[in-house]
Formats: C-alpha cells, sequence, structure tokens
C-alpha cells in the first residue's frame, strides 16, 4: 500500500508557458489520531493506553515549556521542534523593540534523517476520480 496522491494542474503565471506542469498532492486515506496510536503501542509493549496517553501528555508540555523558552527540541529518529516568528506590529526604531512586538506565527518540524531516509523509497498510487469513470 501506497500513499495516495491526486495531480493537480499548475498555471505558469510568471514565464506564460504553455506547457502544462502538474504538482502531486497527497491525499491521506484517513487521520490515525492518538487513540489508533495507543492501542498499536499497548499491543508492541508492556505500556496500557493510559499509560501511552501520560506520556503524549507530558512530552507535549514539556516541548512547549522549552520552545516557549527559546530552545529547539529534538526527539531521536522523529525530527526537531522549533517556533517561526511574526511582527505583530511594525517598528519605526530596531533599538527598542516594545513588548508584545515580535509573536510567535507558527511551530516548525523537521523530520529525522532516518525518518526521511524510511520514506525516501515509499511508492505513491495515483487516486481515480470515480466521478470521471
Amino acid at each position: 500500500m501506497g500513499i495516495p496522491y491526486k495531480l493537480v494542474r499548475v498555471n505558469d503565471n510568471i514565464t506564460h508557458n504553455t506547457k502544462p506542469r502538474y504538482l502531486a498532492i497527497p491525499k491521506p486515506r484517513t487521520n490515525i489520531d492518538t487513540e489508533i496510536l495507543k492501542e498499536e503501542i499497548n499491543v508492541m509493549s508492556s505500556f496500557t493506553p493510559a499509560d501511552v496517553q501520560g506520556v503524549i501528555d507530558n512530552l507535549a508540555h514539556l516541548i512547549t515549556k522549552y520552545l516557549a523558552n527559546g530552545h529547539t527540541v529534538t526527539l531521536d529518529g522523529i525530527g526537531t521542534f522549533g517556533v517561526t516568528a511574526r511582527m505583530a506590529k511594525e517598528l519605526d526604531n530596531t533599538d527598542y523593540v516594545p513588548p508584545g512586538t515580535i509573536k510567535v506565527k507558527s511551530v516548525s518540524f523537521r523530520p529525522a534523517a532516518g525518518m526521511k531516509n524510511k520514506l525516501r523509497d515509499v511508492l505513491f498510487e495515483k487516486v481515480v476520480d470515480k466521478k470521471k469513470i
């Protein structure tokens, strides 16, 4: 079983190239949520679903704590979390930056090299549009 994808045509509005270009957009089958992961980890180990939930809750708390204090957080085999910033207000003077001028824009994630390598040779399956059949 591979990753389902759909091809989407991209218009070239910059060079006006008439040759069509396409992007492959992954179309997830479903979302694997915490409940499913807890049950699978329970079967694979001696951890109960409650144990797994406790670890996930504490991990989420600690990642948030360290990100809020200016750190990045790396989970071996998974990847690194960080924050990105945005300016909430324009600055007239860079010598003084009032509180609240810079806000967290998002949490970034960079997958670990091992995870990327394991996914490198994954197969993709084209999604068949049932409307066109």
